[in-house]
């Protein structure tokens, strides 16, 4: 989420996760206004929540960029076109996508990793196109519905980076 409220009362936001944008615009003063705005904020964060979806936890930065992993769809058990879709990363930079259990944060060599590495995740090998992104495709059988699993994207390149972790939840 990016805001940058202004003096008089303007608030912009932008929340990249949920691709929304907002406007708050009232001639007042900015400090008056501050909590109405963090509810409007809330409500719409939970209004177009990430369905059956989640990020959670900090990307690290590679060269300056936002490094993010969402779903293209909606994530809905049985849904055989399902994908993710990795992006930040400097065009034709090596990854990998790792899925397995949700972990609450392990620091190892500069990353936060939220895919708990002590029962061995699944590693996908990705690499970024001319635009700094991967698409994953991610076929989710039908059984797959209530189960709960984290996916986490990783960039190499001259350093490592890694996206925040993203719960899937399959309805």
């Amino acid at each position: 989420m990016m805001s940058s409220p202004g003096a008089r009362g303007f608030t912009p936001w932008l929340d990249l996760e949920r691709e929304l944008a907002g406007i708050f615009m009232v001639d007042g003063v900015n400090q008056r206004i501050r909590d109405d705005v963090a509810k409007i904020v809330a409500w719409s964060r939970d209004e177009f929540a990430l369905r059956g979806a989640a990020c959670f936890g900090m990307e690290t930065q590679l060269g300056g960029n936002r490094l993010r992993l969402l779903p293209e769809r909606e994530c809905v058990a049985g849904n055989g076109g399902f994908s993710l879709l990795l992006s930040g990363a400097p065009a034709g930079a090596p990854g990998l996508t790792l899925f397995g259990f949700e972990h609450a944060g392990l620091e190892l060599l500069g990353i936060r990793f939220h895919v708990d590495l002590a029962t061995p995740p699944v590693a996908v090998v990705v690499t970024a196109d001319r635009n700094g992104q991967a698409r994953l495709q991610v076929p989710l059988p039908g059984s797959a519905r209530g189960a709960t699993a984290a996916a986490q994207g990783l960039w190499f390149w001259n350093r490592f980076g890694a996206t925040p972790g993203l719960r899937l939840m399959p309805r």
